[in-house]
């Protein structure tokens, strides 16, 4: 299996970068986006472990990350889905509090 070239590495950066991130905001485990990945959550944190420059990381082979790269839009709109109803949520309990 070919390994990635620097564009797709480059790429695969900014999308578990930015994967991290939303994850981070939703306060979900690691386990929440490797599923949605496809991936088990050994693999999720290897591959953040790889971004971040950390020992024990990796990255997919090519034909992994072509998968998960075609499932990009679907995963982003997911996880912005999630961010919108938590966002709604907190608005509502909030609201809550202030007519207390």
């Amino acid at each position: 299996m070919a390994p990635l070239n620097d564009a797709q590495r480059k790429e695969f950066e900014k999308l578990i970068d930015q994967l991290e991130r939303i994850r981070t905001e939703l306060n979900w485990p690691q386990e929440k986006i490797a599923s949605l990945c496809g991936v088990q959550q050994s693999t999720y944190a290897r591959w953040v472990l790889k971004i971040k420059g950390k020992t024990g990381g990796s990255e997919p082979t090519e034909l992994i990350f072509l998968g998960l790269k075609a499932k990009t839009p679907e995963l982003i709109a997911e996880l912005e889905a999630s961010r919108k109803m938590l966002d709604k949520l907190l608005k509502e309990i909030e609201s809550l509090r202030k007519e207390r």
